[in-house]
Parts: structure tokens; C-alpha cells; sequence
């Protein structure tokens, strides 16, 4: 009996230093800027911001739909580094005018970055 309550015990020890060990997933934010229709396509464009490099840059970016039941998938692209300054940016275009109605922008939670889900915003204006 004192053996088992003893290795139960190095086991519990054991297993204190990797969940210290663990790291929390670093804070991602994605926001939804702009749905609008030009040059026969609608464009939907927005930010990604994170402390760390590898939760903004090529971080897949979902658009959906606002409806009822389950939100409408309109389509998906990559963040990337902006030319012009340091901000990490996302885009999607579809040709022609898409429906009216509200839209959100979604990043799913990787290893290292917690997902996140920007405000809705109206369009195609």
C-alpha cells in the first residue's frame, strides 16, 4: 500500500513541471474594415493583429454570412504583411455583387494562437 500511494505521488510530481511548463496560447484579434462592391466583384478586407508573427502571417481567414440557422461560408484567404507599414492584413474578392446582410471575419485557434471572431459589419454598401 505505501509503495502505490508512493508512486502515485513521483508520478504526480512528475507531471507538475510540463503543465507549469505550458504555455498559454498568444491573443489574436481579426476585425472585419470593409465589404463594398467595385469593378464588378465584392471585396471584403480587414486586419489581423497578434504579438506574435506566426498568429498573423499566413493565418487562414474565414468570411461568413450572417443568416438564420447556421452563418453562410462566403470564402477564405491568407493573412499578410502590409507594404506600406508594419500591419498584417487579410482580402477576398468574388465576382459579382454578393447578397446584402451582415458579415463577420474568423481565425480558428492554432497550437500557439487562441482563435478569434471580429464584429459584424453591413454590405456590400
Amino acid at each position: 500500500m505505501q509503495r502505490a500511494v508512493l508512486l502515485a505521488l513521483v508520478g504526480l510530481v512528475a507531471c507538475v513541471p510540463a503543465a507549469w511548463a505550458a504555455k498559454p496560447k498568444t491573443k489574436t484579434t481579426v476585425t472585419i474594415d470593409a465589404v463594398f462592391l467595385a469593378s464588378g466583384q465584392t471585396h471584403w478586407s480587414g486586419d489581423l493583429k497578434s504579438a506574435k508573427k506566426a498568429c498573423k502571417d499566413g493565418r487562414k481567414v474565414v468570411i461568413y454570412r450572417v443568416r438564420p440557422g447556421a452563418d453562410a461560408k462566403v470564402g477564405s484567404t491568407k493573412g499578410f504583411k502590409g507594404l506600406s507599414d508594419n500591419g498584417y492584413y487579410w482580402t477576398h474578392f468574388e465576382m459579382g455583387a454578393a447578397p446584402s446582410g451582415k458579415y463577420y471575419a474568423k481565425v480558428a485557434a492554432t497550437k500557439k494562437c487562441r482563435g478569434a471572431q471580429s464584429k459584424t459589419m453591413e454590405g456590400p454598401a
